[in-house]
């Protein structure tokens, strides 16, 4: 991926995103490009030892749950849909609400809305805890695999979907 994915924002370039937040180490950031398969894709997160999403919001969180359900233990905010479907199982940040400043959407208050900003320091503290503590990581990692392969897997959800449209047209 060369210049990086946002359809509110034209011109958005990931690398030049990445260099304006002046890293102290910028080069040991790997950029990849896209994956041709899921299988690649879950081959990818194996080869990590954890999945942070530390996101300001998420209407899902399917790369936290690809991630989790691929064995990674799980660092995200403690909001919006990750905090539903991974609770008691991932590591969760605490966050402050906070206006978005950034223009996602034309509408004529201007108002961008709220999102939830992240706890950087407990991030921070976080990974430390992983670095220390890697079998504590890797059950928490299992367990929120076994977790999501048994709630969340592709026959589970659709039939969950299916009988919440016949509650909606039973009305």
């Amino acid at each position: 991926m060369e210049g990086g994915i946002n359809p509110f924002v034209e011109t958005f370039n990931l690398r030049d995103e990445i260099r304006s937040l002046e890293l102290r180490d910028p080069g040991r950031l790997v950029f990849m490009p896209v994956l041709p398969t899921h299988m690649d894709l879950a081959q990818l997160y194996r080869s990590c030892d954890a999945f942070l999403g530390a996101s300001r919001a998420e209407g899902w969180g399917l790369c936290h749950m690809e991630s989790a359900a691929c064995g990674l233990p799980l660092v995200t905010t403690n909001y919006s849909a990750p905090s539903e479907w991974a609770a008691g199982h991932a590591y969760f940040l605490d966050y402050r609400m906070t206006d978005v400043k950034t223009r996602f959407f034309n509408r004529q208050d201007r108002r961008q809305g709220e999102w939830a900003d992240p706890n950087w320091e407990q991030f921070r503290q976080t990974m430390r805890h992983l670095v220390d503590n890697p079998d504590e990581a890797k059950q928490r990692g299992q367990a929120i695999s076994e977790h999501v392969r048994r709630n969340y897997d592709w026959p589970v959800t659709a039939k969950y979907g299916a009988d919440m449209i016949r509650r909606i047209a039973a009305g």
